[in-house]
């Protein structure tokens, strides 16, 4: 049997912000380089996804499907190149936030596993909340459509 797994494009070198779902957790991060490379030191054995996991659970279940999506914020990387990581964490922190006041919207009882700290204050060419609730809308919407397809054999 074949199945799709999904496709990811996206540059080398990109301000992101991304969701992996596994299982009831929930981790949100940001990265500046492709999310696929972020995601690969998340799975290694002393990955922080892992780690954080196992703070509630035994570890990942590695035959269990994970859902990743990544987000490409283009207006980060308009920022000057000094203030984009801390762009990207500011972003990355209101996501978190959104997490917090609306945590139902992904239809299930997610544990975030995942935690962003208060970043520096910051004036920014952006809003970092409306960018944040917009990437929030869109996971939550992306992760339905992949579990209603789950369910229904669709992939």
């Amino acid at each position: 049997m074949i199945r799709h797994n999904g496709i990811l494009s996206g540059a080398r070198y990109c301000s992101n912000v991304y969701f992996i779902i596994h299982k009831e957790y929930l981790y949100i991060g940001e990265t500046g380089s492709h999310p696929a490379i972020r995601w690969g030191s998340h799975l290694q054995k002393n990955g922080s996804l892992r780690e954080n996991i196992r703070r509630f659970d035994d570890d990942i279940d590695e035959s269990e499907d994970i859902f990743f999506a990544s987000f490409s914020v283009s207006i980060i990387d308009s920022e000057h190149e000094n203030i984009r990581r801390l762009a990207r964490r500011a972003v990355e922190f209101e996501v978190h936030r959104c997490f917090y006041m609306r945590s139902s919207a992904f239809n299930e009882d997610l544990q975030i596993v995942s935690r962003a700290d208060f970043p520096a204050r910051h004036s920014f060419s952006f809003d970092p909340a409306s960018f944040a609730c917009a990437i929030f809308d869109e996971a939550c919407q992306r992760y339905g459509t992949w579990k209603s397809e789950r369910v229904s054999g669709s992939i």
